[in-house]
């Protein structure tokens, strides 16, 4: 049997399936989000990780665990937690809603361009992890100086659950720190952040496991240690294999929090819009775009 783990926006949910893809058993935990005035919008990683722990706890108890041979991890994409040295919060998630760094990101796009995103980060402009990490920055200095790290909610989760904070590209993707021709974080636009690489999670592939279940957790939870986990990975790439929008041409809408339209090609391409996210898929040899 396999078990996926949805770090959602609003709630974290589970699901055990057998090999045939029948469900065995589900559970599901809402996840609060704090509107502030100023246009912000946050989440509390403590508050994710006890959901977390409550549903595996709850699809373990409906089954054998040591039939569960893997553990598979999706998320909700771009919601950012700052971290000290020992990877502990340092204030709240922001998530992917909060908009307090739009005027950061149409600060930067002003100064570097459209031409330049495209040719860094293949979108035609800033956003999402880009202005909140100016903000940051601007109103809080030094709160991003070396040791401290910037992590996003699935690799958070996936370092508490295994002991290493990694996520795949789809999951980067979404920061919009990515450069999709070099498959890892632009080394540019660090440098234009003034951040430093180590300073983020690992980036691995999506069929490769990031580390086993740790024995705290799986006592916690009634699963079986050692279990492997996988690096994040970007629900809606997730939804995507599961849904079996893997091939060339291709569309699938994703209705979450977040309604989307996914397409599918052979080759990284231009964004068919500004505004889109270009990424590889978690299938080796396509890519897709997000609107």
């Amino acid at each position: 049997m396999f078990l996926g783990l949805d770090l959602g926006t609003t709630n974290v949910k589970a699901l055990v399936v057998d090999r045939a893809g029948a469900s065995v058993a589900q559970a599901s935990h809402p996840v609060q989000l704090f509107q502030l005035d100023d246009g912000g919008v946050e989440q509390d990683i403590e508050e994710i990780f006890r959901a977390t722990v409550s549903v595996l706890r709850q699809v373990a108890q409906a089954i054998d665990p040591a039939d569960v041979v893997a553990i598979g991890v999706s998320s909700q994409g771009g919601a950012m937690q700052v971290l000290d040295a020992e990877h502990r919060p340092l204030g709240r998630v922001i998530s992917w809603l909060d908009q307090r760094g739009r005027r950061f990101d149409h600060a930067l796009l002003e100064q570097l361009g459209r031409t330049w995103f495209l040719q860094h980060i293949s979108r035609g402009c800033s956003g999402l992890s880009i202005g909140q990490l100016l903000r940051l920055q601007d109103e809080q200095p030094g709160l991003l100086a070396p040791p401290h790290r910037v992590g996003f909610v699935g690799d958070v989760i996936v370092g508490r659950l295994c002991g290493r904070a990694a996520h795949d590209c789809t999951s980067l993707g979404l920061t919009l720190l990515l450069n999709p021709g070099l498959r890892t974080y632009d080394p540019d636009l660090l440098r234009h952040l003034r951040l430093e690489r180590s300073q983020f999670p690992d980036l691995i592939a999506p069929r490769e496991a990031s580390g086993g279940l740790r024995a705290e957790i799986a006592a916690a939870t009634g699963l079986r240690a050692g279990t492997p986990v996988s690096a994040a990975i970007h629900d809606q790439y997730a939804s995507a294999l599961g849904s079996g929008t893997v091939r060339t041409g291709s569309v699938m809408v994703g209705t979450g929090t977040a309604w989307v339209l996914l397409a599918v090609n052979d080759r990284l391409a231009a964004p068919v819009i500004d505004e889109a996210f270009v990424c590889h898929h978690v299938v080796e040899g396509l890519c897709g775009q997000i609107l």
